[in-house]
Formats: structure tokens, C-alpha cells, sequence
């Protein structure tokens, strides 16, 4: 007989799931061991990372979804809060769906808002997608921790050194710098920016433009012994 993890063999890898999510999907999670967070994150349905977030629906899910005057509204949030946004979609018993619908709205997914969409046979195919994607995110990011993403020695070339000053922001890569330079242009227009401004480039959410707009807003305080900045 297999028995179900007890609670102290549960492990937090780190995802958020939206409180209006099925209760079976939880409940799967919770099965293979994973405590999940429950919260409010609408309108995504779940998170893993500052890179990685999305939509978890059935057929019939997204079907109704496509009624609703807020699906390419939502979508456009989707790529302009994550990086590496995404689609699950689970297939279910539905008979009397507009196929064509649909298909034409997975390919306004891929074509317009880049978001790739992955099928699912079941609840427990679902999760184990989940987990699996939660995991090779946490592979990545161990190798980027151990291997620097920054040159030893800071390039000379104004376009180069800008990005690499960047790149010293957590959360920002080498691709996240090169938009942000282009949107703003100067560094000088990129500094003075409001923190708005900087979740209209795509690929930063809510948590890293706060980032970025404190590490050019706050106040330097100085952590040598004796030194005060005023």
C-alpha cells in the first residue's frame, strides 16, 4: 500500500498557485509532495519563478475564456509580466467545441503575444509538467549562480559596459539589459524613469521594476564602519 508524504517530507520548491484554480490540480500537488502557495496572482494561475508564469485550463476552460472580452488583455499581461510566459492546457471530455476557435486562437497565442501553448492529457500529466518545469527553472538558475554571467574584466565600449553595469541588478540578464536600453536609449532617461515605465518592457513584472527603481531611487548607505553618507 502506498502511503501519501507526510507533512515534514514536503517540500517547498516555490510555486505560487492561484487561489481559483481547480482543487484537483492542488490536490496533486500536494500529493507528489510539493507545498504549494496559495494566493491571489489572477489574472495568471500560476508562477514559479520571476521568469516563468501562466495559465493552467482544460479545453472547456479555454473555450469560455475566448468569450470573455478580457483574454487578449490578460495575454498581453502574461508576456509583459514573465520572460518565458506559458500556456497548459489540459484536455478534458468536451464534445461540442468550435475547433476552429480554438485553433485559431492557440496560433494568436504563438504568433502575436510569443506565449507557446503545451498539452496535457490529465490532472496528473498537469502536474507533473508543473513540477518538472519548477525543477530544470532551479537547474538553470543553480548553473548561473555558479558560473558568473558577469566578465571578469568590465568591457571598454560605452553599449557593452552599459549592459554590463545592468546585468549587476538581480534578475536582470543580458537580454533584459538590451531592452532596457532600448527603450530608453541613455542611461541618463533609463535612471530617472519611473517604476511603471519599466513593466512596459517585456519580461518585467511588478517585482522587478520595484527592484530596479530602488537601486536607482534609495538613498546609499554606506556599510564601512566610521562612514556616513548624507
Amino acid at each position: 500500500m502506498t502511503s501519501k508524504p507526510s507533512s515534514d517530507s514536503k517540500e517547498n520548491i516555490g510555486i505560487v498557485i492561484d487561489s481559483s484554480v481547480r482543487e484537483d490540480i492542488i490536490n496533486e500537488v500536494r500529493l507528489r509532495g510539493v507545498i504549494p502557495e496559495i494566493q491571489s496572482i489572477v489574472p495568471f494561475q500560476f508562477k514559479v519563478s520571476e521568469e516563468i508564469g501562466g495559465f493552467i485550463k482544460t479545453f472547456q476552460e479555454f473555450y469560455e475564456s475566448i468569450k470573455k472580452n478580457d483574454f487578449f488583455e490578460n495575454a498581453e499581461l502574461l508576456r509583459k509580466q514573465f520572460l518565458r510566459p506559458l500556456f497548459i492546457l489540459e484536455e478534458d471530455d468536451s464534445q461540442n467545441l468550435d475547433r476552429n476557435t480554438l485553433l485559431e486562437m492557440w496560433a494568436t497565442l504563438f504568433a502575436r503575444f510569443n506565449i507557446p501553448i503545451i498539452l496535457s492529457r490529465n490532472v496528473k500529466d498537469t502536474v507533473k509538467l508543473l513540477l518538472t518545469i519548477i525543477r530544470r527553472a532551479r537547474e538553470r538558475s543553480d548553473k548561473v549562480i555558479r558560473v558568473t554571467t558577469r566578465m571578469s574584466k568590465a568591457p571598454v565600449e560605452n553599449s557593452e559596459l552599459q549592459r554590463y553595469i545592468l546585468r549587476g541588478i538581480p534578475g536582470i540578464n543580458e537580454e533584459l539589459a538590451g531592452r532596457l536600453l532600448a527603450k530608453f536609449k541613455t542611461f541618463e532617461k533609463l535612471v530617472s524613469a519611473k517604476q511603471e515605465e519599466f513593466m512596459e518592457v517585456k519580461g518585467i513584472g511588478k517585482t522587478l521594476s520595484e527592484k530596479i527603481f530602488a537601486v536607482f531611487s534609495s538613498l546609499y548607505k554606506s556599510k564601512e564602519k566610521g562612514i556616513q553618507i548624507e
